[in-house]
C-alpha cells in the first residue's frame, strides 16, 4: 500500500468522508488518477493466504514493527496537515425589501490539523446578471468549528429580483465557499396628502397642482401677489410737437393683497358673500378665477370652484379641494377624465 493510501486510510479513521479527502488532495495538486489508485488500494479486498505457524509468527512480528513505524509516521504527517475548511450558509430572511438587513447563519468546519488560525470572511450579493450588489468582510479566529450569525444591509435603491448570497472563507491562499438565494421585493409606498393641497406626496408623486396665478408654498396653494409699480416715463429729448397726447391703453392689475385677504377671511364665515365679492371686486375672468380658487381653499368648500370659467382651472380647483378635505364626491365634478381618474384613485 502506497504512502498516499496510508494517508487516506488515516484520515478515514479520523472520521472524514472520502469525497472531502479527495477534494482536499485535488487542491494540493494530486492528480485524479493517483487519488483513484490510492483509494482503490484502501478499499481493495485482501486475499486469504495460508502460512505455517513459524512463518506466521515471523510475519506477525514484522507487521507489528511496520505498524509501529507507520503509526509514528502517520501521526507526524496528520499533525502537520494544513488547514482544510468546509463552509455552509443558511439564509434566515429568504424574502425582504430593499433597505432591510439580510440575516443568515454561517457554519465553518475545521477539518485540517491546524488547531487555530485566522480566516478572512467575505459576504457578496449578486443579482441575476452576476453584478455585485452588496459586499461585507470580516476576520475571525477559527478553531474546530464555528457557528455564527451575520447580517448585511441591502441598499435601499437595489431593484427587486432574485439575488445570490455567496460566502467565501480565505485561508492560506485557499478559498472555501457556499451560496444561497433570496428574493428582494419592492417596498409598497402609501401616498400621504393629509392637509396638503399641493407638493410631494412622499412617493414621488404630487398631492395637487396649483391653478394659474397660485404657487405651492408649504403644501398650500397661495395666490401670487404681483406688486404694482408706478412707471415714470423718461424725459424725452425730442422737441415737443404740436400733436395730440397719446392715450394709454388701460391695463388690468392683479388684486391687491388686502382685498384678497379680506375675501378669504370672509369666506370662512359667509361663502356666498365672498363669492359675490370676487365677482364685484375684479373685472377680468382670470382675476376672478384666482379669487374663487383662493376662497375655496380658505373656506374648505368646493362651491367657489363652480364659478370658474376656465375648465382646466375649475378641474384643478376641485382636485385641490379633494386633496385638502378628502371629500372624493367632488372628483365627479371634474371634466378632464385623466384628472378625474387620478383624483378618485388618490383618495
Amino acid at each position: 500500500m502506497s504512502q498516499l493510501s496510508e494517508y487516506i486510510k488515516a484520515l478515514l479513521h479520523q472520521g472524514y468522508d472520502i469525497d472531502t479527502i479527495k477534494n482536499y488532495l485535488f487542491q494540493y495538486g494530486y492528480s485524479a488518477e493517483s487519488v483513484k489508485q490510492a483509494t482503490d488500494q484502501v478499499y481493495h479486498t485482501t486475499h486469504h493466504i495460508s502460512f505455517s505457524k513459524s512463518t506466521l509468527a515471523v510475519l506477525v512480528a514484522i507487521i507489528c514493527m511496520i505498524g509501529l513505524t507507520v503509526g509514528v509516521f502517520l501521526f507526524k504527517q496528520v499533525s502537520k496537515t494544513p488547514e482544510l475548511l468546509d463552509v455552509k450558509v443558511d439564509i434566515l430572511t429568504p424574502e425582504l425589501e430593499a433597505g432591510d438587513d439580510l440575516k443568515f447563519n454561517v457554519d465553518i468546519f475545521n477539518m485540517g490539523g491546524v488547531q487555530t488560525y485566522d480566516v478572512e470572511m467575505r459576504y457578496e450579493v449578486y443579482d441575476s446578471s452576476n453584478q455585485l450588489a452588496a459586499v461585507k468582510t470580516e476576520s475571525i479566529a477559527l478553531q474546530t468549528q464555528l457557528a455564527t450569525s451575520a447580517l448585511m444591509n441591502i441598499p435601499s435603491k437595489t431593484p427587486p429580483g432574485i439575488y445570490i448570497l455567496q460566502v467565501k472563507a480565505y485561508y492560506n491562499s485557499l478559498t472555501a465557499s457556499a451560496s444561497s438565494s433570496f428574493a428582494l421585493t419592492s417596498a409598497v409606498c402609501t401616498p400621504d396628502c393629509t392637509g396638503k393641497a399641493c407638493g410631494d406626496n412622499g412617493c414621488g408623486g404630487y398631492c395637487g397642482i396649483c391653478a394659474q396665478g397660485f404657487e405651492c408654498e408649504d403644501t398650500a396653494c397661495t395666490a401670487i401677489v404681483v406688486p404694482i409699480v408706478d412707471i415714470v416715463p423718461e424725459p424725452s429729448t425730442e422737441p415737443e410737437q404740436a400733436e395730440e397726447p397719446l392715450i394709454e391703453e388701460p391695463t388690468t392689475t392683479p388684486p391687491e393683497a388686502n382685498d384678497l385677504a379680506s375675501l378669504k377671511e370672509l369666506a370662512t364665515t359667509d361663502i356666498n358673500s365672498a363669492i359675490q365679492g370676487c365677482r364685484n371686486t375684479y373685472d377680468t375672468d382670470s382675476l376672478k378665477n384666482v379669487c374663487f380658487v383662493s376662497i375655496s381653499y380658505s373656506s374648505k368648500s368646493d362651491k367657489p370652484c363652480g364659478f370658474i370659467t376656465d375648465v382646466s382651472e375649475k378641474d384643478q380647483c376641485y382636485n385641490n379641494y379633494v386633496m385638502d378635505t378628502k371629500d372624493r364626491s367632488a372628483c365627479e365634478k371634474i371634466e378632464n377624465s385623466q384628472i378625474k381618474s387620478w383624483c378618485l384613485s388618490t383618495v
